[in-house]
């Protein structure tokens, strides 16, 4: 982590720092799952180097929770925000199969 978001946080003072994590997953599926954490809220400090390093702990933390829901240790829900449709592939290869088992 840098202190560029600390900064911007020091000098506007409305602004909220908001951690926010993500990772893909691959899977069974062709295409990966792409999971999102949001963290609450900072608490805004003067200090960029605490406030780096607060940043920095709080992604960690979003992160380790996608990881503590993906190995069955953490029943957290995560929502459904969009689902592609099937692929090319996928529709060329059910194509062929439908073709083959006539």
């Amino acid at each position: 982590f840098r202190a560029g978001a600390a900064q911007v946080a020091r000098v506007a003072k409305k602004a909220r720092v908001i951690p926010f994590a993500l990772r893909y997953e691959f899977g069974k599926a062709e295409k990966p799952t792409a999971y999102a954490s949001i963290g609450n809220a900072l608490v805004p400090t003067v200090d960029v180097e605490e406030a780096r390093r607060t940043q920095e702990e709080a992604v960690a933390s979003e992160l380790r929770r996608i990881d503590r829901h993906l190995t069955g240790i953490e029943t957290s829900e995560f929502d459904v925000v969009f689902r592609s449709g099937r692929s090319r592939l996928q529709e060329w290869a059910e194509n062929i199969l439908a073709w083959a088992f006539r």
